[in-house]
């Protein structure tokens, strides 16, 4: 799915930077072999909508294309959980994002 392999900073439009410095954090941490991290995706959701909405109803998503395509948390965490060695998904979530998760 192109829409999940897209970085924070493309989801959110190149003009969003704040992004960048935990964007290489992880990309740091992937390429390490300290953890064993295959891969990292961001979710990002608009925070104005409630939990329950964010959750039943996905969240609206840019592809590369420019189509705009309805991204659900619980599908990306199963595809993750797919290609790991354990089957297990490792969720790094800060305040309603924690609440999401």
């Amino acid at each position: 799915n192109p829409a999940l392999a897209l970085t924070a900073s493309q989801l959110f439009n190149s003009d969003v930077e704040v992004y960048s410095e935990f964007e290489r954090y992880m990309d740091s941490l992937v390429a390490s072999t300290t953890f064993g991290m295959n891969e990292w995706r961001p979710y990002p959701y608009d925070w104005r909508y409630g939990v329950e909405s964010v959750v039943n109803d996905g969240t609206l998503t840019k592809t590369p294309g420019g189509s705009i395509e309805r991204v659900y948390l619980e599908n990306l965490v199963d595809e993750m959980a797919s290609s790991s060695a354990t089957g297990k998904v490792t969720i790094v979530a800060h305040s309603n994002g924690g609440l999401i998760a």
